[in-house]
C-alpha cells in the first residue's frame, strides 16, 4: 500500500492503470498538503505531544480528538498490484497524515497575542 515512504511501482501496469495509480498518489499527496496547512504535530506543548489546529482560533487537540475530528474523511491510495490490475483502498485521512513522512511537525510552539484579538503560533526547532 502507498504510504508516502515507499515508492509505489506502477511500471508493470498498462498505461491506463499507471495513470490511475499516479492520480491516486497525487490526490493523496494533495490531501497531506491540505491537512498541513491547518494542522501540525507538536512534540512538547506543556509536556505533552499533541496536534495544533491553527484555526482560527488556534487550539490544541489530542491525537484521539484529531482522529475523531477527521473520522469522516478518507484518502484513497493504491494498495497492491496483481495480474488483474491495480487495487485501491480507502484509509482514514488522520491515520494517513499522522504516519506520512511529510506531515508538518515541530519540537514546540508558543502562542502569542497578535494584537488583533487572536493568537499567532511561533514554532521552535522544526523537525522536518
Amino acid at each position: 500500500m502507498y504510504d508516502g515512504y515507499t515508492p509505489f511501482y506502477v511500471g508493470g501496469l498498462a498505461r491506463e492503470k499507471q495513470e490511475k495509480a499516479a492520480a491516486l498518489i497525487e490526490g493523496a499527496e494533495d490531501q497531506v498538503d491540505e491537512v498541513n496547512r491547518q494542522y501540525a504535530v507538536i512534540g512538547n506543548w506543556n509536556g505533552r505531544c499533541c496536534i495544533l489546529d491553527e484555526g482560527p482560533p488556534a487550539r490544541r487537540m489530542s491525537f484521539a480528538d484529531f482522529k475523531r475530528w477527521l473520522a469522516n474523511q478518507f484518502v484513497k491510495v493504491p494498495e497492491r498490484i496483481s495480474s488483474g490490475g491495480m487495487y485501491a483502498v480507502s484509509v482514514p485521512l488522520a491515520k494517513f497524515w499522522l504516519n506520512h513522512p511529510r506531515r508538518r511537525q515541530y519540537a514546540s510552539v508558543a502562542l502569542k497575542p497578535n494584537g488583533q484579538g487572536g493568537t499567532t503560533a511561533h514554532y521552535t526547532e522544526e523537525t522536518i
